[in-house]
C-alpha cells in the first residue's frame, strides 16, 4: 500500500509539473508586401512597434515580398510599411497575443 500511494504521489508531481511549464510569451508577424495590383515588392521596411513600451523591431521583405518577425513581446503593436516611390502603409493597433502567428 505504501509504495502504490509513493507511486501515485510520483505521477501526480510529474503530472503537475508538465502543466506548469512556462508558455511562451512571444508571438510572430508575417505578411505578404504587395502593391494595388498584386505584384510583390521585395525591400521595403517593416516595422512593428509595441505601443506600450515603444519599442520597435525592423525587418525587410524578401524577393517574393514576404516578411517575417518573430519573438514579439505579447502587445499592442502598429505596423509600418515604407519603400521608396509608393505612400506609407500603417496598421494598428494590432493585438499580439501569445504563440499568434499574425
Amino acid at each position: 500500500m505504501r509504495s502504490r500511494s509513493a507511486l501515485s504521489l510520483v505521477c501526480l508531481l510529474l503530472g503537475t509539473h508538465t502543466t506548469l511549464l512556462p508558455q511562451s510569451s512571444t508571438g510572430t508577424f508575417t505578411g505578404l508586401v504587395s502593391d494595388a495590383t498584386g505584384a510583390v515588392i521585395a525591400g521595403a521596411k517593416i516595422t512593428a512597434r509595441n505601443i506600450n513600451t515603444g519599442e520597435s523591431v525592423e525587418t525587410i521583405s524578401s524577393d517574393t515580398g514576404n516578411y517575417v518577425i518573430v519573438g514579439l513581446r505579447v502587445g499592442s503593436y502598429e505596423l509600418t510599411a515604407n519603400v521608396a516611390g509608393f505612400k506609407s502603409w500603417v496598421r494598428g493597433p494590432v493585438a499580439l497575443s501569445s504563440n499568434d502567428n499574425v
